[in-house]
């Protein structure tokens, strides 16, 4: 009957009874998955962030309203991978720059957004990489004049990665 009564009001008319449901439970699941983040804040910030469910609830809210729990999040697993995918870096500026560059999932946000929201990694990332000759392949030599200058850069920019 409670499952009934959530799955019919949602969250919000909830919020005094959701605070004490398991949160591994298929039915909290289903509250998140129709009301999204924003009326389970008070609650999300203590799901295990390896759980299908805390991906599901991020795969459809963005990181927009997840800051809070993001930033703990293992930046190489499968979900972090997700949500950057989706949201680009914007969302991300406080985990991203933790981010090993030579990771696939790195290269993956690279490979979307360009270098422009990227500039305080970039700089980092070993020249020479195959990443890092994607990012220059895609956004040019504008976004990346300051690192650009190093001669390896500029080989790996010129013939493509080849």
């Amino acid at each position: 009957m409670t499952s009934r009564i959530f799955h019919k009001s949602g969250v919000r008319e909830a919020r005094s009874v959701i605070k004490d449901l398991p949160a591994s439970s298929e039915m909290t699941s289903r509250i998140f998955h129709k009301s999204g983040v924003r009326e389970a804040r008070s609650v999300i910030k203590d799901l295990p962030a390896s759980s299908g469910m805390t991906s599901r609830i991020f795969h459809k809210s963005g990181v927009r309203e997840a800051r809070s729990v993001i930033k703990d999040l293992p930046a190489s697993s499968e979900m972090t991978s997700r949500i950057f995918h989706k949201s680009g870096v914007r969302e991300a500026r406080s985990v991203i720059k933790d981010l090993p560059a030579s990771s696939e999932m790195t290269s993956r946000i690279f490979h979307k957004s360009g270098v422009r929201e990227a500039r305080s990694v970039i700089k980092d990332l070993p020249a020479s990489s195959e990443m890092t000759s994607r990012i220059f392949h895609k956004s040019g030599v504008r976004e990346a004049r300051s690192v650009i200058k190093v001669a390896a850069v500029l080989t790996v920019y010129l013939t493509g990665g080849r």
